[in-house]
């Protein structure tokens, strides 16, 4: 009978409900979602979320602060730049040749700054290029210093065109799209021979 005579009450109760709900949902970790097929994957591996130890909740003294302040910093991360043999024109627009490892340098240069600018000065993208120069264990800082790997066979390289990885970059109703289906790619489910 109350919600007859105020029905405004009712509808506030139902609205604050729901935000309640997004918030509880807000403040929780996120989770990573499994296999769509599990038989596929009888054995997953962990996902790789971060999940903060005991200690660094405690020391950062919440789940969120842990969490926001394990992902300040630097971040190393590794680029192996590969030139693919030839293999379907139509499947991927542009070329397929590198033209300039320098421009490569200043796409990578360019994707740091976007990440240092949007984190507020936090997150620092540290690049480094592992290819046929690299003379370091550490990987060298510019893609010029180390080079391209051409796979095309030789001193063990594989010798896939880049269709085999994944059919291009021309998606479904491209004029090129056609031409994946006859593109000899991995088995599903078995191990890629790299």
């Amino acid at each position: 009978m109350s919600a007859f005579l105020y029905p405004n009450c009712l509808m506030f109760s139902s609205a604050f409900s729901l935000l309640m709900i997004l918030v509880l949902l807000a403040a929780t970790p996120g989770w990573a979602v499994g296999p769509l097929n599990p038989k596929d994957y009888p054995h997953p591996p962990k996902d790789q979320i971060h999940h903060p130890s005991a200690a660094q909740i405690r020391a950062a003294g919440s789940l969120k602060a842990a969490m926001v302040s394990s992902s300040a910093g630097p971040k190393n991360i590794a680029v192996i730049i590969v030139q693919f043999p030839a293999g379907c024109a139509s499947c991927t627009s542009g070329s397929r040749s590198i033209q300039n490892l320098g421009t490569i340098d200043g796409y990578f240069n360019n994707m740091a700054s976007y990440y240092d600018e949007v984190s507020y000065h936090t997150i620092s993208l540290v690049f480094k290029f592992f290819g046929p120069n690299t003379g370091t264990v550490g990987g060298d800082g510019t893609a010029v210093a180390a080079g391209a790997y051409l796979f095309n066979g030789a001193g063990g390289t594989p010798n896939h065109p880049m269709e085999y990885y994944g059919c291009g970059d021309e998606g479904p109703g491209s004029a090129g799209s056609g031409l994946c289906n006859s593109v000899i790619t991995p088995a599903q489910g078995a191990k890629a021979i790299i």
